[in-house]
């Protein structure tokens, strides 16, 4: 049995959180920090409870601080939920509580809902999210999608079908365009809005949507910090390098010296655009919004076998 006598949290008015089965988006709690990270914060409500804080609802200046500057281990705060995931039991949390913030999301939220009937371009969707899609068509370059909760519409190009490009071809044929009870749908992850199509970029690389429920993508250069191992696509390849994707349009770059441990020549040889790759960052300017990485496989060989899973789960869609 553990106490407090903390007495924010003895006088809380607040609602207390002691099951995820209680928890509701737009909830505001006091809980307290159990653990501070590079990109974010955990937070614990009650019981078991515990909730993640993305850099970006953390309300510190990204430019000039860092979580482990600004929190401390059991520190008492404010904190309001923005979304809860019955199914992972994972909670994402948001320390913008003033009235203002409490305002713009609830604004969102009645927003959300009263256009739950219109016309599915105008349903939007959080970048980083991993949603339910059903498919709805396919072309030559990918497959069309719609979110079932919202009807966001979506688009996975084939490389994104999966982290094996082998297989990419194969799974755009195998997945069926049913109607009705029939509709086939999957997990996808929500990349970035393609504004000027009115759609969202999806994947459903395994690695990627691995790496997006661990809050391990980022959505901003402001994320990355030297040294760090991070999961990515390749979005580019030109005469000087690769350019590696992340969420929300971000990129960093990794020069034609940082490909490979043998001399690189052409990174056409090596990488073509779509390319799952893990890339470990070299340097981050912040302010010019820049991030070299390096693919050299010495340095980012993955450590377990998440990308043999990945190539099970590719080839179970086949079947």
């Amino acid at each position: 049995l553990i106490l407090t006598i903390k007495k924010t949290l003895v006088n809380s008015e607040l609602p207390v959180l002691t099951c995820i089965e209680d928890a509701k988006a737009g909830m505001v709690c006091h809980v307290h920090v159990a653990k501070v990270q590079d990109n974010g914060i955990v937070v614990s409500f009650y019981g078991r409870v515990k909730g993640f804080v993305m850099l970006s609802e953390l309300g510190i200046d990204r430019e000039t601080e860092v979580p482990s500057q600004v929190f401390r281990m059991n520190q008492v705060v404010k904190a309001r939920i923005t979304s809860v995931d019955m199914e992972e039991k994972r909670l994402k949390v948001s320390l913008r509580t003033s009235a203002v913030d409490i305002a713009a999301a609830a604004a969102a939220a009645t927003s959300n809902s009263s256009n739950k009937n219109a016309p599915a371009s105008g349903a939007t969707l959080l970048i980083g999210d991993v949603v339910e899609v059903e498919v709805t068509g396919k072309d030559e370059d990918g497959v069309l999608v719609k979110a079932s909760e919202t009807g966001a519409i979506g688009y996975i190009p084939s490389e994104h079908l999966a982290d094996y490009e082998a297989l990419c071809a194969q799974l755009r044929e195998a997945i069926p365009v049913k109607k009705g009870k029939g509709v086939f749908k999957i997990q996808a992850l929500v990349v970035e809005h393609e504004r000027s199509r009115s759609r969202y970029l999806m994947s459903i690389k395994r690695s990627l949507v691995a790496a997006a429920k661990e809050e391990e993508l980022p959505s901003d250069v402001k994320e990355l910090r030297p040294q760090q191992f991070v999961q990515g696509f390749v979005k580019n390849v030109a005469d000087f390098g690769c350019f590696v994707g992340f969420l929300n349009g971000v990129t960093a770059l990794a020069p034609k010296a940082s490909l490979a441990d043998a001399f690189v020549l052409s990174p056409a040889d090596y990488y073509s655009a779509g390319q799952s790759v893990r890339c470990c960052v070299v340097s981050v300017d912040a302010k010019a919004n820049r991030a070299i990485v390096t693919l050299k496989p010495s340095v980012c060989m993955c450590p377990d076998a998440s990308l043999l899973h990945s190539l099970q789960e590719s080839e179970e869609l086949l079947v």
